[in-house]
């Protein structure tokens, strides 16, 4: 105690020189005791082996993470759309046969005009004529009427026209046996009868036969019978 009282006295004495040094002195001696407390409470820095651990450890969780996700990306299921039960195909009925249309032996009346097909048969020549090559004479004997037209009706085998179950038309052929159709004009109440022939293919089949009077305004509607043939 008593030399620190005396400390102010003997640093009086001495030089400028002296005095600088003793007082660089002591700030050192200061600065380091300040410096050891504060190294010791603050705390230590990571070394660059903790950091770069650190860094590869979190490399390898991101790595890991991506092949995770990608594993469930691949194994995840796809929509794949329903299959659809196709409905099986249903028979489409036929429509029934028209009811214009009349059968052999049958009187047919439209637009006052009866017809009726009495018989029907193939040949293979009609006096001097013969068909061509493939084909034969279908003929019919028929019967026209005039049932309540009050003009006379005009007749002929012209008028006649039969067509074929694959579609073919065919008009009358020139001849036909005796007795054949005519044509003239019919009063009311009177009739007409004889033949009228077509020259076919031998092969067809589904005969339906037509007839209507080609009469300007004659107001005269079709008549059509199935020959069954």
């Amino acid at each position: 105690m008593k030399t620190i009282q005396q400390f102010p006295a003997w640093f009086a004495k001495q030089k400028l020189s002296g005095k600088l040094f003793i007082g660089c002195s002591g700030l050192f001696v200061l600065f380091c005791l300040c410096s050891f407390p504060i190294a010791l409470l603050s705390p230590s820095t990571p070394t660059p082996e903790t950091a770069d651990i650190s860094s590869v450890q979190t490399l390898a969780i991101e790595t890991a993470m991506a092949a995770i996700n990608q594993t469930a990306v691949a194994n995840a299921p796809t929509n794949t759309p329903e299959s659809t039960n196709t409905p099986a195909p249903t028979d489409t009925p036929l429509p029934p046969p028209t009811q214009n249309v009349g059968v052999v032996g049958e009187r047919r009346e439209t637009g006052g005009i009866a017809l009726t097909i009495l018989n029907v048969s193939k040949v293979n020549s009609i006096g001097i004529w013969t068909p061509d090559a493939g084909n034969v004479f279908l003929v019919i004997e028929v019967t026209i009427e005039n049932v309540n037209r009050d003009d006379e009706t005009p007749y002929n085998p012209l008028y006649f026209s039969v067509k074929d179950s694959d579609g073919f038309e065919y008009n009358t052929a020139i001849a036909a046996p005796d007795p054949s159709l005519q044509s003239g004009n019919l009063p009311k109440g009177d009739k007409v009868r004889g033949f009228v022939a077509f020259e076919v293919r031998s092969t067809a089949i589904g005969f339906i036969v037509t007839y209507e009077p080609l009469v300007i305004f004659g107001g005269y509607e079709p008549i059509r019978i199935n020959l069954g043939q």
